[in-house]
């Protein structure tokens, strides 16, 4: 069988980034003395649970995040709304690695970006480390897979703290 978006659905089992990250810490060692420098979110689609969950303060305390953004993977009737993405695509569109292959990112040109390892404010917008001809047809592929238009979270899981004991 061949496998699409249409005929294929992922159940994932969520749980808390801290609680990931503290049951794979060893035992000598804590979140406070040891901050995330590095994220890969792989998850699929649950990156519209996980990072509008984050605080400011901690999404920005994670200097490098990378991975994929799967708006036009989650079927129609199971996407979130069109606010969540918007929330996600923006926090996420800051980092280099998905603001030059990313799709979603095509809605924040102008974003300024957030470079890992650099002391100096480098003034650079998504633009202008996109791959070229990523959003030619961005406003077809928006249309498409109705970036703009789910008006809630009918159908979609959204992660909370009572969602996994």
């Amino acid at each position: 069988d061949i496998y699409t978006a249409d005929n294929t659905e992922i159940s994932v089992r969520l749980r808390p980034l801290r609680s990931v990250v503290t049951e794979a810490m060893p035992e000598d060692m804590s979140l406070s003395t040891n901050p995330i420098t590095v994220l890969k979110l792989g998850c699929e689609g649950c990156e519209y649970n996980v990072v509008p969950a984050w605080s400011e303060e901690q999404f920005q305390s994670i200097p490098y995040i990378m991975g994929d953004l799967h708006w036009g993977y989650i079927p129609y009737t199971k996407r979130p709304s069109s606010k969540r993405a918007a929330d996600t695509n923006g926090r996420l569109c800051q980092h280099e690695a998905f603001a030059e292959h990313a799709i979603e990112c095509c809605d924040y040109l102008d974003l300024g970006l957030k470079f890992v390892g650099s002391e100096d404010v480098i003034p650079m917008t998504v633009k202008d480390i996109m791959e070229p001809n990523l959003c030619d047809n961005f406003t077809e592929w928006a249309k498409v897979n109705h970036l703009y238009d789910i008006k809630d979270d009918y159908g979609w899981f959204e992660l909370s703290s009572m969602a996994i004991p």
